[in-house]
């Protein structure tokens, strides 16, 4: 009976041996990424779906929509990308220190860009004479990036370390 053993990584194994279904597994920095995917996508749907609704939309509705973004776009990324966020075993070079070090960077990376693009969307959108809007700017510059930083650093981490091994 052929057997494969289950990794840490996207490793494929057979649900049982009369099916040809393969299933990926998570590992703990891919659970990290989608999690704060999930986080992320829940804060930008609360700013888009109150102007077009216009009212507060449900915390619930909100929070269930996010999820089942995150898991479409998971669901997509890590099948047709099976090696995203995956550490190489036969490499000797960590992606720990790829990942913490990009998430940090990618925080203040992510700040100028926010704070372009709340200001464009201020003056776009809204009046930028408002006595309000310089707050909005720069709340949404700030916070933003909160939600942000991490997917974005895990990401930029992983196609760091990914060069790193190939080379």
């Amino acid at each position: 009976m052929n057997r494969e053993w289950i990794f840490a990584g996207a490793q494929p194994r057979r649900l049982c041996p009369r099916y040809k279904e393969k299933i990926y597994f998570m590992n703990l920095t891919r659970w990290i990424f989608s999690s704060s995917f999930a986080i992320g996508v829940f804060w930008l749907l609360g700013f888009i779906v109150e102007p077009i609704a216009k009212k507060e939309p449900s915390i619930v509705a909100l929070a269930l929509s996010s999820l089942l973004i995150t898991v479409i776009f998971s669901y997509f990324l890590f099948k047709l990308s099976p090696d995203f966020l995956k550490a190489y075993p036969e490499s000797n070079i960590s992606s720990t220190k790829y990942y913490i070090l990009s998430i940090l960077i990618s925080y203040f990376l992510l700040v100028p860009f926010f704070t372009l693009v709340s200001y464009l969307s201020v003056k776009i959108f809204g009046d930028i004479n408002h006595h309000e809007s310089s707050i909005l700017i720069g709340l949404f510059s700030i916070w933003f990036p909160l939600w942000w930083f991490v997917p974005v650093g895990l990401t930029i981490g992983w196609i760091f370390y990914k060069r790193k091994c190939v080379l």
